[in-house]
């Protein structure tokens, strides 16, 4: 089961949401809310590949498969993705 943010859902799509609209940078958003700079740059990530239910909270542990696993290692290796690049691409914590 995952921890409790401390964050809700709704600051964080706030967060995006003032951030995409250009108004505001993540350093402003960041001290506003309490967060640091690159939290807010990870949730808005999240939030431009997936849209705003990737903040959805579930009770249930996600379980991944040899192959898949082993296919974002592969991705990973060869130099293509980032850690976090993959992170985002497949909503998973770093």
């Amino acid at each position: 089961m995952g921890s409790k943010s401390k964050f809700s859902k709704e600051i964080k799509i706030k967060a995006c949401l003032d951030y995409e609209g250009g108004n505001i940078s993540l350093n402003d958003i960041a001290k506003e809310i309490g967060a640091h700079e690159e939290t807010v740059r990870k949730w808005y990530l999240r939030y431009k590949e997936h849209g705003s239910s990737v903040f959805e909270t579930s009770n249930k542990q996600r379980s991944y498969s040899k192959d898949f696993k082993l296919a974002v290692i592969e991705e990973y290796t060869s130099g293509k993705y980032l850690q976090l690049d993959l992170s985002v691409k497949y909503n998973f914590s770093e």
